[in-house]
């Protein structure tokens, strides 16, 4: 996220505006409302833009290996 950020981008994590713990619909439903992109490693953003909100929300799904860093 501070890589992002260090570019410029407005970029805020879903307990930075008060969505920790809601469905992904209203996280989806939140960045419409403020013309955000998502971007993330929870694949069920993919079914929630093609079947829900197709044409009005921007996705962008991740897919890292390993999903958890190393300790």
């Amino acid at each position: 996220m501070d890589w992002l950020k260090n570019r410029g981008l407005d970029v805020r994590r879903v307990s930075e505006v008060g969505l920790k713990g809601v469905e992904n619909e209203e996280v989806a439903r939140y960045a419409i409302k403020n013309d955000m992109v998502i971007p993330t490693l929870d694949t069920d953003f993919a079914y929630i833009y093609h079947e829900l909100f197709r044409g009005s929300l921007g996705i962008i799904v991740i897919r890292v290996k390993p999903r958890q860093p190393s300790t």
